[in-house]
């Protein structure tokens, strides 16, 4: 695996400068790649002796790492690990202050921030290559990740890693039987649906899921899926209702109000459906209701999500956007939905 910046000895260096006595934390994305790539990298610290002093699962808000700074005082955290997160995108100028506090490593895999230009202690990785692949690459040589490489596959179908032919490679040399066509059928790809939608179900309870799936109980998630799955296809028959067409810009549209947070599986679902097309869906989420949230796919590639997302919050005030070029997201102040629209059809 070939990393755009950084390398495996730089994170060595990094890790063995930690001392025992050092208090780390772990910061890493709500979404089934940022559970298991800090599973992953637990173990990584076990195999030192580390211990992990705080885990924080957290959504794309601009002011995160604001609102985490007390906490990481309180405390007395030394050393900062930053998984899947575009951190460098989200909140530039507050990394770059707290990581002249704090020593902080970022482990990534999203495009990286053209401000950027202070490179120590960051890995990013193409975006195929999900942050959990990237943390094990760099840790299969310091620990033994045997008890969780089960793991491992099931990320990489929910990140859509497959669609890199170097990956669908691996993918087969483990399971011959798997394509394209059958690999969210698959027996991992059944694993990557079970978490998915319980990390939507317990949305609020990202720990209890954390030490749920880190201990390979799955069977205790499964009773959540029926309920999940049967609101995702309500809302699909919904979009077919209710969905906007703007067929000049083969873009879909569509605002609706669900009960647990699932747009991005629908946007998922629907642009698998017609990869040529692109999907924005908008949903509020969380108990802040000045905010809403958006999900945009296009499975063909042919229009940048990355882009069109930063495109669609010009101008707007406490608003962020980003992703990958298939897949991306954005927030935004409800009452700037409109000027969000006019962006994204302008």
């Amino acid at each position: 695996m070939q990393f755009l910046i950084g390398s495996k000895q730089e994170f060595i260096d990094f890790i063995n400068n930690i001392k025992k006595e050092d208090n780390i934390a772990i910061l890493t994305h709500t979404d089934l790649d940022g559970i298991a790539s800090a599973i992953f990298f637990e173990e990584i610290l076990k195999s030192r002796k580390l211990k992990t002093c705080l885990i924080k699962f957290v959504d794309y808000k601009n002011d995160i790492l604001v609102k985490l700074k007390p906490i990481f005082k309180k405390e007395k955290i030394s050393k900062i690990f930053i998984l899947d997160m575009a951190i460098d995108s989200l909140a530039f100028e507050d990394f770059e202050s707290l990581r002249k506090e704090i020593p902080i490593f970022v482990i990534d895999h999203h495009p990286m921030n053209p401000e950027l230009d202070n490179f120590k202690n960051i890995i990013k990785a193409e975006s195929h290559n999900c942050a959990t692949q990237v943390v094990h690459e760099i840790g299969k040589n310091l620990t033994d990740f045997k008890e969780k490489n089960w793991l491992l596959i099931p990320t990489m179908i929910s990140e859509f890693s497959y669609k890199n032919q170097e990956n669908m490679e691996f993918i087969q040399s483990i399971y011959p039987k798997i394509t394209e066509e059958n690999i969210l059928n698959s027996e991992p790809g059944k694993v990557c649906g079970i978490i998915n939608y319980a990390l939507i179900y317990y949305n609020d309870s990202m720990k209890k899921i954390y030490d749920i799936v880190c201990n390979g109980n799955l069977k205790v998630l499964e009773k959540c899926h029926k309920i999940i799955d049967t609101e995702i296809k309500k809302e699909l028959e919904n979009f077919v209702k209710n969905g906007e067409l703007y067929e000049n810009k083969k873009l879909y549209f569509y605002l609706f109000k669900p009960k647990h947070r699932i747009k991005s599986m629908i946007s998922t679902e629907l642009s698998l459906k017609k990869p040529d097309y692109s999907f924005v869906l908008i949903t509020q989420e969380g108990k802040d209701k000045n905010y809403l949230n958006a999900s945009a796919r296009n499975q063909s590639k042919n229009q940048d999500m990355n882009q069109l997302m930063k495109k669609a919050i010009h101008g707007l005030t406490n608003a962020n956007a980003g992703g990958h070029i298939p897949a991306a997201g954005a927030r935004f102040m409800k009452k700037d939905l409109k000027k969000f629209k006019e962006n994204l059809l302008r």
